[in-house]
Parts: structure tokens; sequence; C-alpha cells
């Protein structure tokens, strides 16, 4: 492909910040078709840098833009795997606008499907004990959205 992946990314990180909406929207979709089908090309720190990124993207007022921002982050933790995202993530819980933690509680469970229940469990678990309101109402509504998920995905893999 021309030009090479690992050269296209870094190369679409500025027009994440582009202002017209379809223009993100449509960025966004194009980081997470890569982090899903080429994400061995691009190496992990570049994609721990599209994470801080991405994660202004989750103030966006359109719900596609957060949507494909939210899908993203799952695609990225199965590139490089969970635990550094879920680390950006949990850092996310403790900013005061309520829309984003909203988006980052729904990034778990998008993380927890791609990535398996345990990696994010435990994690979520130990960030309970944090002495703050916002991080432990994330939390909670992080393992409902999780277990809402989870319980989808049994009842297809598992029918009666």
């Amino acid at each position: 492909m021309t030009p090479p992946i690992k050269d296209l990314l870094p190369r679409l990180t500025p027009i994440l910040k582009n202002r017209h909406e379809k223009v993100q929207e449509n960025c966004i979709d194009l980081v997470g078709r890569i982090a899903d089908r080429g994400a061995e090309f691009v190496p992990a720190r570049e994609w721990m840098r599209i994470c801080f990124e991405l994660l202004e993207m989750l103030k966006a007022h359109k719900k596609g833009i957060r949507r494909a921002t939210v899908n993203t982050f799952g695609y990225i933790a199965k590139a490089i795997g969970p635990q550094d995202v879920l680390a950006t993530l949990l850092n996310n819980l403790k900013v005061q606008e309520r829309q984003n933690r909203v988006c980052t509680t729904v990034a778990f469970a998008i993380v927890a499907e791609t990535c398996s229940p345990f990696t994010v469990l435990p994690a979520l678990m130990n960030e309970y004990r944090v002495p703050e309101l916002n991080v432990q109402n994330g939390v909670l509504k992080s393992m409902s959205f999780l277990l809402s998920t989870l319980e989808k995905w049994a009842r297809i893999t598992y029918k009666p």
C-alpha cells in the first residue's frame, strides 16, 4: 500500500482535530480499521499516542463521533493489549465532564468485549477503591454496561 500504514497513521492524527464532524468521524473510523486489520505495522507507542488524541474526541457533540471513538478504543486494545488502554481510560474517569465519563464507561465495555472481561474486571474493581465519587460511579456504570454486554453475548453463544 502506498503510503505504508506506519507512515499513514501519524498523518491522520492532525486530521482528528479537524472541525468538520464528518471528517472527524471518517478519520476515526479509518484509524479503527487500521487498528483492526493492520495493527502490526504500527508501533505500540504510536497507538498510545492515538489513544490520548481519541480521548479528546469523546467530548464531541455528535453521537456518531463518540461511537466511532469508543469502538476504536476496542480495536486498539485488541492490537496492543488492554492494559495500556485501560490505564488511559481509568485516568479519564477523573474528569469533571459527565459526557466524557459516560463514553469512557462504554469504552470499558467495548474493550472487555474485544479482549475478554477477565482483563477488564480486575482493573475496574481495583479502581473502585479510589475515594472519588466520580470514579466510583464510573466504575459501577462500567460494570453495568459490561455485564449487559456479556448477557447479550451469552444469549447468542449459549442458546438453551
